[in-house]
């Protein structure tokens, strides 16, 4: 199966601020979007609440856009590379963060390059544990054993 989705933000209107000041630009692009056929999307890290409240507005109509799948912020090293990441020192602080997403109704998470190899496999653990998604990138730091799988 291949899902094909949107660069939300080539079809933003010039008014509003740039990505770097609203993590969750997406707002003024849904209607544009549904406009032209886009009736799905994947949010790949923005300012959680934001996010929620978007996908939350277009699931009950108040908002016209394409269904979107969440991740909100994303889960990062200290320090994180985004300031809408939730920053992860160790392994406690990712699964915290996972927890703290999955709980505020994330669909998925997303895990950033910045994380140690303990707190990735932390996070993963807990993902599984929460039956989430997970996307992201791999840790820049080497890992710590070969031989685990994620």
């Amino acid at each position: 199966m291949i899902t094909l989705l949107t660069t939300l933000a080539l079809a933003l209107p010039a008014q509003l601020p740039p990505v770097s000041e609203n993590p969750y630009a997406i707002v003024g692009a849904s209607v544009l979007d549904a406009e032209a056929g886009v009736v799905f999307a994947r949010d790949l890290g923005s300012a959680t609440e934001a996010a929620l409240s978007m996908r939350e507005a277009l699931r009950n109509g108040s908002q016209l856009g394409p269904e979107l799948i969440e991740v909100g912020a994303i889960i990062d090293g200290d320090p994180s590379v985004w300031p809408f990441s939730e920053a992860c020192k160790d392994a406690d602080a990712a699964r915290a963060a996972v927890a703290k997403l999955a709980d505020a109704g994330g669909d998925q998470i997303k895990l950033y390059s910045r994380l140690s190899p303990e707190a990735f496999h932390a996070a993963m653990d807990e993902a599984r544990t929460r039956s989430l998604t997970v996307g992201g990138h791999v840790p820049d730091a080497p890992p710590t054993c070969a031989s685990r799988s994620a």
